[in-house]
């Protein structure tokens, strides 16, 4: 009973470490379009109305916003590449194949 149980927590960390893989590259994706559009619409307001400190500070915005998601995605895909790992080891330690 106890090995049974192992497995499934094994089972579950894989899961739940593909699940944050799966995230991270959402995050990244979705929050890189947002920032993009968010940015080229402020610098083409602030272009419009002359203002060029306002296209520098939408520009430098932009590239912020990016890194900040970046980095997020980066360390959410690092908790699922260790959860991936933290399962397989599980699964190892049980003797169970991991290839079929």
């Amino acid at each position: 009973m106890s090995q049974q149980n192992t497995e499934l927590e094994g089972i579950g960390k894989l899961r739940s470490g593909s699940l944050f893989m799966i995230l991270a590259v959402l995050l990244a994706a979705i929050g890189i379009l947002v920032i993009i559009s968010a940015g080229m619409l402020g610098g083409m307001f602030s272009a419009a109305s002359g203002n060029v400190s306002g296209v520098i500070a939408s520009g430098i915005g932009l590239l912020v916003g990016i890194a900040i998601v970046i980095l997020i995605g980066a360390i959410i895909g690092l908790i699922g590449i260790l959860r991936i790992r933290s399962g397989f080891g599980i699964l190892k330690s049980l003797g169970l194949p991991l290839l079929p």
